[in-house]
């Protein structure tokens, strides 16, 4: 699997596993590993503030840095291994060096999903062996985030309960602080029209009868924002190389008028009805870049002439002049 992330440091290991154990760890083999420390990082949230221009950011403080690690596990699959779950919360462990004491060994927190979005859950390393094994592989993934001392230097990946065999990953941990790229960098946004509408109209289905609607400001007025939307690269931690898959949620997406506030946000097109907090997820095989899709946002404001800047997340990507 190779992932187009932007550059972390980098540590390929070899395909045995490093055991302190004589019986049998987990079934998995580390091919590679990426780490990354950082000081802040941008809780993906988007009911958390407002993630274009409140947004939550959380810190890790001057004593402390959060480290993201991404491991990629060879999985052992056999009659026996068809697959394999470690959660973050019992069986993984990031173990300092001279501590020895498993209530002191530090668990993840958080994980990455969907590349950069932070969602602060300890990960699931889980994978299942494939249908066509053993004419087909899968590998295994964990990405996740701790919280470290700012002076370490090194530690152990542990994987496997406490009081059974655990598979050891050396991890380094010596590398500078640096960010995680900012998520509109990932992808490319075009506004294709920008306008003013009195009203929309909807339409809904309920056991087999068609209902029809109307949204009518009662304040204000509504602005349509037409958007060509194509990932510049696959987002997902996990995908196979050649089957990728990026994905955006309705509210990443906001609108800030000529006034210099954002408007209120109202929700996307979705055949026919108009929703908040909708998942979007595109998916192209091959390579390069053939996710390209169209989206319509609506959002409510004074409809005021001027320009208008359309942030995905935190980021400026498109402006627009409204006559």
């Amino acid at each position: 699997m190779i992932c187009r992330f932007a550059p972390l440091a980098a540590l390929a290991l070899a395909a045995t596993p490093v055991t302190a154990q004589d019986t049998a760890p987990p079934p998995l083999s580390p091919l590679s590993v990426e780490v990354l420390k950082l000081d802040t990082v941008l809780h993906s949230d988007v009911n958390a503030g407002s993630i274009c221009c409140a947004p939550e950011m959380l810190v890790s403080g001057e004593a402390e840095d959060f480290v993201y690690i991404k491991v990629v596990f060879d999985v052992a699959w056999s009659e026996e291994v068809d697959r394999v779950s470690y959660s973050g919360s019992q069986a993984q462990a990031l173990k300092l060096s001279g501590v020895d004491d498993p209530d002191a060994w530090l668990r993840p927190w958080g994980q990455i999903n969907w590349y950069p979005a932070v969602e602060i859950r300890p990960p699931n390393l889980s994978q299942s062996r494939p249908r066509k094994w053993p004419d087909e592989d899968k590998d295994a993934v964990l990405s996740g985030l701790w919280t470290v001392p700012s002076d370490a230097t090194e530690a152990v990946l542990l994987i496997g309960k406490d009081d059974e065999p655990q598979l050891e990953v050396p991890i380094d941990l010596s590398g500078p602080v640096g960010d995680l790229p900012p998520a509109a960098t990932l992808w490319d946004v075009t506004i294709d029209s920008l306008s003013v509408m009195d009203e929309v109209a909807t339409s809904r289905e309920s056991r087999g009868r068609v209902v029809n609607g109307v949204v009518k400001p009662t304040m204000g007025q509504i602005l349509a924002v037409s958007v060509t939307i194509n990932p510049k690269q696959n987002t997902l931690v996990d995908q196979d190389e050649g089957n990728n898959a990026a994905y955006f949620q309705t509210e990443t997406f906001q609108l800030v008028g000529p006034e210099g506030l954002p408007l209120v946000p109202m929700g996307q097109d979705r055949r026919g009805t108009i929703g908040n907090d909708v998942s979007n997820t595109e998916n192209w095989s091959g390579e390069g870049t053939s996710g390209e899709t169209d989206r319509t946002f609506y959002f409510l404001g004074s409809g005021a002439p001027g320009t208008y800047r359309l942030y995905f997340e935190t980021t400026e990507v498109a402006t627009a002049e409204l006559g």
